[in-house]
């Protein structure tokens, strides 16, 4: 399952620790067994040791047995994150719900709500996710969670939001909360989607002179920046940056001499006419890939007649 970093602290030994805290009044008059005690502070304790298949073993057979609702809500969770830890994540989602329906805005809520979503997202089932993840970020709004951030989960369903294709959802939902690159990245290549090129250049320039420190600019980046440049007009910046990235890129590799083919481009709609035929040579004589030396013969043909 891919990992997703938003969510930021274990509750593994706080659960256990807070478990031993309250067991002394836990079972008024004996109402739980001694040996079903016994078996909830081990499973507990293995839980917090990250021994997990060892927690669902001692855990789930005894889980009815439990009549104290404190005790029972913190054992439901505990099993569901152990299936989830174990990477048993069918297991997982079936006592995550049962979780959520039986312990609704209680003390792991967020927490549930958040491995589901990141269970379904992994899954693929992403309108699964999506929902998951809106309900979470209306609980976090007025039930705030100091394992989890609020911009972080706003960014996840960012990222849910456009591998769904829904490119003006990422768009209104996060333009106004652009407090990482993540965001940043998920919003300007949202606008390049929807072909709002001239958008997508006025955030990257507003984005990156905002920072104290020089954004990680890949080169990937860069090319899409300057594509963003060059299809709105602004072709000086375009070939400024692409120019940036081909030298981020190996001489000689395939995506060198397609960003050269793309600044030869740019030269001719500068009119630097000399430049763009000294490219589109550079490409044809040196260039491995066919189909560019094929595009650079005809482009060199049509400006030099």
């Amino acid at each position: 399952m891919q990992k997703l970093d938003f969510y930021h602290k274990s509750i593994h030994t706080i659960i256990f620790i807070s478990f031993l805290l309250f067991t002394s009044f836990l079972y008024p008059n004996n109402a739980i067994s001694d040996n079903t005690k016994r078996d909830i502070e081990t499973a507990f304790g293995l839980y917090s040791d990250g021994i997990w298949n060892e927690t669902i073993r001692f855990l789930k057979p005894i889980i009815n047995k439990i009549s104290n609702q404190k005790t029972k809500e913190t054992a439901i969770y505990v099993l569901a994150d152990s299936y989830r830890l174990t990477k048993d994540y069918n297991n997982a989602i079936i006592w995550y719900k049962k979780y959520l329906k039986e312990f609704k805005e209680k003390k792991y809520y967020a927490e549930a709500l958040y491995h589901c979503a990141s269970i379904y997202y992994a899954q693929h089932k992403l309108n699964d996710a999506e929902a998951t993840v809106t309900l979470l970020l209306k609980f976090i709004n007025t039930h705030p969670n100091k394992n989890i951030s609020k911009n972080k989960i706003r960014t996840f369903l960012g990222y849910i939001l456009f591998k769904q294709g829904k490119y003006q959802k990422v768009v209104d939902i996060l333009t106004k909360h652009l407090e990482d690159k993540k965001a940043f990245n998920l919003v300007f290549q949202s606008l390049i989607q929807l072909k709002k090129y001239k958008n997508a250049v006025l955030l990257y320039n507003k984005f990156t002179s905002k920072q104290k420190k020089p954004i990680n600019e890949t080169p990937d980046l860069l090319v899409l920046y300057a594509d963003a440049c060059f299809l709105s007009g602004s072709f000086k910046q375009a070939e400024a940056t692409y120019t940036k990235a081909r030298n981020l890129y190996p001489k000689k590799g395939y995506r060198y001499f397609y960003i050269t083919y793309k600044i030869a481009q740019t030269a001719e709609k500068l009119g630097h006419k000399n430049e763009a035929i000294s490219l589109y040579k550079e490409i044809i004589s040196n260039s491995k890939d066919s189909t560019l030396k094929k595009l650079g013969r005809l482009r060199l043909k049509i400006i030099s007649e």
